[in-house]
Protein backbone atom coordinates (compact mmCIF):
# COMPACT_ATOMS: atom_id res chain seq x y z
CA UNK A 1 0.00 0.00 0.00
CA UNK A 2 2.89 2.36 0.72
CA UNK A 3 4.03 2.24 -2.89
CA UNK A 4 0.50 2.97 -4.15
CA UNK A 5 0.24 6.02 -1.90
CA UNK A 6 3.66 7.31 -2.98
CA UNK A 7 2.90 6.76 -6.68
CA UNK A 8 -0.38 8.66 -6.32
CA UNK A 9 1.39 11.48 -4.48
CA UNK A 10 4.07 11.66 -7.18
CA UNK A 11 1.41 11.76 -9.90
CA UNK A 12 -0.34 14.58 -8.03
CA UNK A 13 2.75 16.80 -7.72
CA UNK A 14 4.46 15.93 -11.02
CA UNK A 15 4.26 18.95 -13.39
CA UNK A 16 3.65 16.94 -16.56
CA UNK A 17 0.87 14.74 -15.17
CA UNK A 18 -2.28 15.05 -17.25
CA UNK A 19 -5.26 16.82 -15.69
CA UNK A 20 -7.27 13.62 -15.69
CA UNK A 21 -4.48 11.54 -14.13
CA UNK A 22 -3.78 14.20 -11.49
CA UNK A 23 -7.45 14.40 -10.58
CA UNK A 24 -7.68 10.62 -10.26
CA UNK A 25 -4.53 10.39 -8.13
CA UNK A 26 -5.61 13.23 -5.85
CA UNK A 27 -9.09 11.75 -5.46
CA UNK A 28 -7.71 8.31 -4.60
CA UNK A 29 -5.44 9.82 -1.93
CA UNK A 30 -8.33 11.77 -0.43
CA UNK A 31 -10.53 8.67 -0.31
CA UNK A 32 -7.76 6.62 1.27
CA UNK A 33 -6.79 9.11 3.99
CA UNK A 34 -10.42 9.80 4.96
CA UNK A 35 -11.19 6.14 5.65
CA UNK A 36 -13.00 5.98 8.98
CA UNK A 37 -13.74 3.19 11.42
CA UNK A 38 -17.16 1.76 10.56
CA UNK A 39 -18.67 -1.71 10.49
CA UNK A 40 -19.00 -1.43 6.69
CA UNK A 41 -15.26 -0.84 6.35
CA UNK A 42 -14.52 -3.94 8.41
CA UNK A 43 -16.81 -6.09 6.27
CA UNK A 44 -15.48 -4.75 2.95
CA UNK A 45 -11.90 -5.23 4.14
CA UNK A 46 -12.29 -8.95 4.75
CA UNK A 47 -12.63 -8.62 8.52
CA UNK A 48 -9.84 -6.08 8.96
CA UNK A 49 -10.38 -2.45 9.87
CA UNK A 50 -9.60 -0.29 6.82
CA UNK A 51 -9.21 2.80 9.01
CA UNK A 52 -6.56 1.09 11.16
CA UNK A 53 -4.83 -0.07 7.99
CA UNK A 54 -4.63 3.56 6.85
CA UNK A 55 -2.98 4.63 10.11
CA UNK A 56 -0.54 1.72 9.92
CA UNK A 57 0.35 2.66 6.35
CA UNK A 58 1.12 6.20 7.51
CA UNK A 59 3.44 4.75 10.19
CA UNK A 60 5.28 2.64 7.63
CA UNK A 61 5.57 5.63 5.30
CA UNK A 62 7.22 7.64 8.09
CA UNK A 63 9.79 4.90 8.57
CA UNK A 64 10.46 4.87 4.82
CA UNK A 65 10.82 8.66 4.76
CA UNK A 66 13.10 9.13 7.75
CA UNK A 67 14.65 5.91 9.07
CA UNK A 68 17.81 5.14 7.12
CA UNK A 69 17.61 1.48 8.16
CA UNK A 70 14.23 1.22 6.41
CA UNK A 71 15.96 2.22 3.18
CA UNK A 72 18.63 -0.42 3.44
CA UNK A 73 21.23 1.84 5.06
CA UNK A 74 22.80 0.94 8.38
CA UNK A 75 25.40 3.70 8.54
CA UNK A 76 25.54 7.47 8.42
CA UNK A 77 25.48 7.72 4.65
CA UNK A 78 22.67 7.23 2.20
CA UNK A 79 22.05 7.36 -1.50
CA UNK A 80 18.45 7.59 -2.71
CA UNK A 81 15.59 6.89 -0.36
CA UNK A 82 12.50 4.83 -1.15
CA UNK A 83 10.47 7.71 -2.56
CA UNK A 84 13.35 8.95 -4.70
CA UNK A 85 13.89 5.47 -6.13
CA UNK A 86 10.24 5.32 -7.19
CA UNK A 87 10.50 8.80 -8.72
CA UNK A 88 13.60 7.69 -10.64
CA UNK A 89 11.55 5.07 -12.47
CA UNK A 90 10.19 7.88 -14.65
CA UNK A 91 12.20 7.81 -17.91
CA UNK A 92 14.58 10.71 -18.65
CA UNK A 93 13.98 12.38 -15.30
CA UNK A 94 16.85 14.64 -14.24
CA UNK A 95 18.33 14.36 -10.76
CA UNK A 96 17.03 17.80 -9.80
CA UNK A 97 13.52 16.98 -11.06
CA UNK A 98 13.56 13.65 -9.21
CA UNK A 99 14.50 15.31 -5.92
CA UNK A 100 11.87 18.00 -6.39
CA UNK A 101 9.12 15.49 -7.14
CA UNK A 102 10.12 13.21 -4.26
CA UNK A 103 10.15 16.15 -1.86
CA UNK A 104 6.76 17.31 -3.14
CA UNK A 105 5.28 13.84 -2.63
CA UNK A 106 6.62 13.65 0.92
CA UNK A 107 5.26 17.11 1.73
CA UNK A 108 1.85 16.16 0.37
CA UNK A 109 1.70 12.93 2.40
CA UNK A 110 2.88 14.66 5.60
CA UNK A 111 0.28 17.40 5.08
CA UNK A 112 -2.38 14.71 4.68
CA UNK A 113 -1.17 13.04 7.88
CA UNK A 114 -1.46 16.32 9.79
CA UNK A 115 -5.01 16.79 8.54
CA UNK A 116 -5.90 13.21 9.49
CA UNK A 117 -4.51 13.62 13.00
CA UNK A 118 -6.61 16.74 13.47
CA UNK A 119 -9.70 15.03 12.08
CA UNK A 120 -9.52 11.42 13.32
CA UNK A 121 -6.95 10.99 16.12
CA UNK A 122 -9.42 11.35 18.98
CA UNK A 123 -11.59 8.62 17.42
CA UNK A 124 -8.51 6.43 17.08
CA UNK A 125 -7.71 7.00 20.76
CA UNK A 126 -11.18 5.78 21.69
CA UNK A 127 -11.25 2.81 19.32
CA UNK A 128 -7.64 1.61 19.34
CA UNK A 129 -5.48 3.37 21.94
CA UNK A 130 -2.64 0.92 21.21
CA UNK A 131 -2.47 2.05 17.58
CA UNK A 132 -2.79 5.70 18.64
CA UNK A 133 0.20 5.29 20.97
CA UNK A 134 2.19 3.62 18.18
CA UNK A 135 1.37 6.50 15.80
CA UNK A 136 2.45 9.05 18.41
CA UNK A 137 5.73 7.23 19.03
CA UNK A 138 6.41 6.83 15.30
CA UNK A 139 5.88 10.54 14.64
CA UNK A 140 8.10 11.49 17.58
CA UNK A 141 10.95 9.16 16.60
CA UNK A 142 10.64 10.47 13.04
CA UNK A 143 11.44 13.94 14.42
CA UNK A 144 14.67 12.49 15.82
CA UNK A 145 15.52 10.74 12.55
CA UNK A 146 14.76 13.91 10.57
CA UNK A 147 17.08 15.92 12.82
CA UNK A 148 19.85 13.38 12.27
CA UNK A 149 19.42 13.60 8.51
CA UNK A 150 19.47 17.40 8.57
CA UNK A 151 22.60 17.37 10.73
CA UNK A 152 24.30 15.08 8.21
CA UNK A 153 23.44 17.33 5.29
CA UNK A 154 19.78 16.83 4.47
CA UNK A 155 18.61 15.28 1.25
CA UNK A 156 20.57 12.99 -1.02
CA UNK A 157 21.47 16.05 -2.99
CA UNK A 158 23.33 17.38 0.03
CA UNK A 159 21.46 20.68 0.06
CA UNK A 160 19.55 20.21 3.28
CA UNK A 161 16.28 19.66 1.42
CA UNK A 162 14.88 17.62 4.30
CA UNK A 163 14.53 20.88 6.26
CA UNK A 164 11.40 21.49 4.23
CA UNK A 165 9.74 18.54 5.95
CA UNK A 166 10.20 19.93 9.48
CA UNK A 167 7.06 22.09 9.63
CA UNK A 168 4.44 19.47 8.63
CA UNK A 169 6.02 16.75 10.77
CA UNK A 170 6.25 19.05 13.81
CA UNK A 171 2.63 20.09 13.24
CA UNK A 172 1.57 16.44 13.30
CA UNK A 173 3.54 15.83 16.51
CA UNK A 174 1.90 18.86 18.12
CA UNK A 175 -1.56 17.85 16.89
CA UNK A 176 -1.12 14.37 18.40
CA UNK A 177 0.11 15.81 21.72
CA UNK A 178 -2.90 18.11 21.95
CA UNK A 179 -5.37 15.30 21.26
CA UNK A 180 -3.60 12.57 23.20
CA UNK A 181 -4.72 13.78 26.60
CA UNK A 182 -3.08 12.81 29.85
CA UNK A 183 -0.49 15.57 29.69
CA UNK A 184 0.42 15.13 26.03
CA UNK A 185 1.30 18.81 25.66
CA UNK A 186 3.44 18.82 28.80
CA UNK A 187 5.29 15.69 27.66
CA UNK A 188 6.17 17.15 24.26
CA UNK A 189 7.18 20.48 25.81
CA UNK A 190 9.51 18.60 28.15
CA UNK A 191 11.14 16.79 25.21
CA UNK A 192 11.70 20.12 23.44
CA UNK A 193 12.87 21.84 26.65
CA UNK A 194 15.38 19.15 27.56
CA UNK A 195 16.68 19.07 23.98
CA UNK A 196 17.22 22.84 24.01
CA UNK A 197 18.80 22.70 27.47
CA UNK A 198 21.27 20.04 26.32
CA UNK A 199 22.17 22.07 23.23
CA UNK A 200 22.74 25.11 25.45
CA UNK A 201 25.25 23.26 27.63
CA UNK A 202 22.84 21.89 30.21
CA UNK A 203 22.50 18.27 31.30
CA UNK A 204 21.23 15.84 28.68
CA UNK A 205 18.64 13.15 29.32
CA UNK A 206 16.84 10.42 27.44
CA UNK A 207 14.42 13.14 26.27
CA UNK A 208 17.19 15.27 24.72
CA UNK A 209 16.75 13.80 21.27
CA UNK A 210 15.75 16.73 19.06
CA UNK A 211 18.06 19.15 17.31
CA UNK A 212 17.40 22.77 18.41
CA UNK A 213 15.74 23.90 15.18
CA UNK A 214 13.18 21.08 15.39
CA UNK A 215 12.61 21.52 19.13
CA UNK A 216 11.79 25.18 18.53
CA UNK A 217 9.37 24.45 15.69
CA UNK A 218 7.60 21.89 17.88
CA UNK A 219 7.16 24.53 20.58
CA UNK A 220 5.89 27.09 18.07
CA UNK A 221 3.23 24.66 16.79
CA UNK A 222 1.71 23.62 20.12
CA UNK A 223 -0.35 26.74 20.97
CA UNK A 224 -1.82 26.92 17.46
CA UNK A 225 -2.74 23.23 17.54
CA UNK A 226 -4.37 23.60 20.95
CA UNK A 227 -6.44 26.55 19.76
CA UNK A 228 -7.40 24.75 16.53
CA UNK A 229 -8.58 21.63 18.38
CA UNK A 230 -12.05 20.81 19.66
CA UNK A 231 -10.92 21.45 23.24
CA UNK A 232 -12.92 24.00 25.17
CA UNK A 233 -11.36 27.39 25.89
CA UNK A 234 -10.85 26.57 29.56
CA UNK A 235 -9.19 23.25 28.69
CA UNK A 236 -6.86 24.96 26.19
CA UNK A 237 -5.90 27.59 28.77
CA UNK A 238 -5.18 24.94 31.40
CA UNK A 239 -3.05 22.85 29.02
CA UNK A 240 -0.98 25.82 27.85
CA UNK A 241 -0.63 27.51 31.24
CA UNK A 242 0.77 24.32 32.76
CA UNK A 243 3.69 24.35 30.31
CA UNK A 244 4.18 28.00 29.41
CA UNK A 245 7.03 28.54 31.88
CA UNK A 246 9.13 25.66 30.57
CA UNK A 247 8.42 26.51 26.92
CA UNK A 248 9.26 30.20 27.17
CA UNK A 249 12.28 30.00 29.45
CA UNK A 250 13.97 27.36 27.28
CA UNK A 251 13.22 29.43 24.18
CA UNK A 252 14.40 32.66 25.76
CA UNK A 253 17.73 31.11 26.73
CA UNK A 254 18.14 29.83 23.17
CA UNK A 255 17.30 33.27 21.79
CA UNK A 256 19.85 35.04 24.00
CA UNK A 257 22.53 32.52 23.07
CA UNK A 258 21.71 32.91 19.37
CA UNK A 259 21.96 36.69 19.65
CA UNK A 260 25.29 36.23 21.42
CA UNK A 261 26.85 34.35 18.54
CA UNK A 262 24.96 31.07 18.39
CA UNK A 263 22.83 29.72 15.54
CA UNK A 264 21.44 32.89 13.96
CA UNK A 265 19.07 30.83 11.82
CA UNK A 266 17.14 29.90 15.00
CA UNK A 267 16.34 33.52 15.91
CA UNK A 268 13.14 33.84 13.80
CA UNK A 269 11.80 30.57 15.20
CA UNK A 270 12.61 31.65 18.76
CA UNK A 271 10.65 34.84 18.22
CA UNK A 272 7.74 32.86 16.76
CA UNK A 273 7.67 30.59 19.83
CA UNK A 274 7.58 33.59 22.15
CA UNK A 275 4.80 35.19 20.10
CA UNK A 276 2.68 32.01 19.92
CA UNK A 277 2.89 31.32 23.66
CA UNK A 278 2.88 34.84 25.11
CA UNK A 279 -0.33 35.85 23.33
CA UNK A 280 -2.70 33.07 24.43
CA UNK A 281 -1.14 32.83 27.90
CA UNK A 282 -1.01 36.61 28.43
CA UNK A 283 2.64 36.49 29.45
CA UNK A 284 5.15 39.33 29.09
CA UNK A 285 8.87 38.73 28.72
CA UNK A 286 9.47 40.64 31.95
CA UNK A 287 7.62 37.84 33.77
CA UNK A 288 10.15 35.22 32.66
CA UNK A 289 12.57 34.24 35.40
CA UNK A 290 15.63 33.85 33.15
CA UNK A 291 19.04 35.11 34.36
CA UNK A 292 20.46 37.67 31.96
CA UNK A 293 23.90 36.20 32.65
CA UNK A 294 23.21 33.65 29.92
CA UNK A 295 24.10 36.39 27.46
CA UNK A 296 27.72 36.00 28.51
CA UNK A 297 27.76 32.22 28.09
Amino acid sequence: MERQVIEAALATVRPNTSIEARSHASSSLETWTRTEHTSNNIISNGGGDAAISTWETYARLLHLFFDNNSNGNNNNTRSHDYVENIALETPSLSMAAMQSEAMGAKLLILTMLHAKVRRDFRALMSHRPDVALAIRDTINISLTYLGQRISRGGSSGGGGGDSGLVAPLCSSAAAVAVRHGGGGIAELVEVARSSLAASNGGPSSQNSNLIPSIALVVLSCLPEEAQASDMGAAEVDKALYSSVGQALEATYVSLVRSLSGGANSDIPTCLKVLEHWCGPCHVTLSQLNVPLAVADA
